[in-house]
């Protein structure tokens, strides 16, 4: 498993304000320590090319994340319809980030 830093928040101005480790499993990036309305600690994929955040519906549940909305996600093989739910906070050791809105999928 290789580790990197990465950093947010003030890149456009150089400068590395937060910075947490992203490590490469399987070839895929991963971050451990993501908590989600402060539940956790959990695993996370970073998949920089998603334009949505997606949890699975159990943990959603289990960590009372309600539905709000209703959206259809698209991909390469199909279109489906999923719940979201809004004003989450997503925390990663400094980095936070509040009022996001996350695909609750099966």
């Amino acid at each position: 498993m290789r580790t990197f830093s990465i950093c947010c928040v003030g890149l456009a101005w150089g400068l590395c304000v937060h910075a947490a480790t992203l490590a490469i499993q399987a070839g895929r990036p991963v971050v451990d320590s993501v908590y989600v309305n402060g539940h956790g600690p959990f695993r996370f994929l970073l998949d920089t090319g998603s334009n949505v955040n997606l949890i699975e519906t159990g943990l959603a549940h289990d960590i009372g994340m309600r539905a709000a909305y209703e959206v259809d996600l698209e991909s390469v093989s199909r279109r489906t319809a999923t719940r979201g739910s809004d004003d989450n906070e997503v925390t990663l050791d400094a980095i936070r980030a509040t009022g996001n809105g996350s695909c609750l999928k099966n």
